[in-house]
């Protein structure tokens, strides 16, 4: 109903323009026809393209889009995982505290950023996804990206991804940074007495 509403001015410039009954008729014909007929995808050839415009991209793993920015250029890569709370748009918003530290990064190196699935611009989770799934879904993000070995730089919640990703794919993290970050965010008595417990 909203793409035909007009303004009254501009309704005045819009010709008036007689329907007959038997164009209405045929017009009906051809959206019944199209709702009825399923939609194929245009087929394209997929290659792996070198980008650092910062524009939003995604990388597909199963049936996850995980959102993804590229800034700046330079011989070594910094992949950044963040928390599952930020947003890949926030990284240069300058009100936005990580924007500075972004920039910097930017100007020396290569640096990617990207969601966590369930997380920002990345698609929604049913579930909070494992730590195994999390890791599979950066290494999803470094293939499309075409990083082969990288700076590990883990924030919050992405700490323990990063951390896990190194013990997996040693061959590909060149060096492990954390910050603000745990071995886990929830109690598991009695061995784990940190952080949230099960009614938290």
């Amino acid at each position: 109903a909203s793409s035909t509403a007009r303004s009254p001015a501009s309704a005045t410039l819009m010709p008036k323009r007689s329907v007959s009954a038997s164009t209405t008729a045929d017009a009906s014909l051809k959206w019944r026809r199209l709702l009825d007929e399923p939609y194929v995808r245009p087929s394209r050839r997929c290659e792996t393209v070198q980008v650092n415009d910062g524009r939003v991209r995604y990388a597909r793993n199963g049936t996850g889009g995980l959102a993804y920015r590229v800034f700046g250029e330079g011989e070594n890569t910094v992949v950044w995982t963040p928390s599952a709370a930020r947003n890949v748009e926030s990284f240069d918003d300058p009100a936005s505290p990580f924007a500075i530290l972004a920039k910097q990064l930017s100007q020396v190196t290569r640096l990617v950023v990207w969601d966590m699935r369930g997380g920002g611009l990345s698609d929604a989770a049913t579930q909070v996804p494992p730590l195994t799934e999390r890791v599979e879904d950066l290494r999803t993000v470094m293939d499309a990206a075409g990083i082969g070995s990288a700076t590990m730089f883990g924030f919050s919640e992405g700490g323990a991804t990063s951390v896990l990703f190194a013990a997996t794919y040693p061959q590909r993290v060149r060096s492990l940074v954390v910050y603000g970050t745990a071995a886990r965010f929830s109690q598991e008595l009695p061995d784990f007495p940190w952080g949230l417990t099960p009614a938290q």
